[in-house]
């Protein structure tokens, strides 16, 4: 009988060391930590791409890029992203990037994506931050 892992209990592994950051959150940089984080995506195989909470681990690279204000690397977790099935709604994609960009500053950007985000599915777009929600509406104007 094989001790290997599956890859639902690599994925929370990966959970797991990504609860015990945040937890401990002075311990380890966040360019560490994201580093890290990325080795251990790397590692896993192919069937990680099939697997829910593969989408967490993603979304999370991507708002320590953005935190350390690297958008093309969070432009590449996004391709990344798009590679994970079930696909995640087309709408819940175009917010993401909305508020990256939102959060790089990049204010037409942002507009651009959250107004599709928003025309996409209006009550998904309402029941986020009411910061974004106030920013869609002030340049709706």
């Amino acid at each position: 009988m094989s001790n290997k892992k599956t890859i639902g209990q690599q994925l929370f592994d990966i959970l797991d060391y990504i609860d015990q950051y945040d937890k401990k959150r002075k311990l380890e940089s966040v360019n560490c930590f994201i580093n890290n984080l990325v080795m251990k995506w790397n590692e896993l195989d192919k069937e990680k791409f099939n697997e829910r909470n593969s989408k967490i681990i993603i979304v999370r690279i991507i708002n320590e890029m953005v935190k350390l204000q690297k958008e093309s690397e969070a432009e590449k977790w996004f391709s990344i992203l798009a590679k994970i099935s079930p696909k995640s709604p087309d709408y819940a994609i175009y917010f993401l990037k909305g508020e990256m960009y939102y959060k790089l500053h990049k204010y037409n950007q942002a507009y651009q994506y959250f107004k599709i985000s928003y025309d996409k599915n209006k009550s998904f777009f309402l029941r986020q931050d009411v910061e974004y929600i106030n920013f869609l509406t002030s340049h709706n104007k």
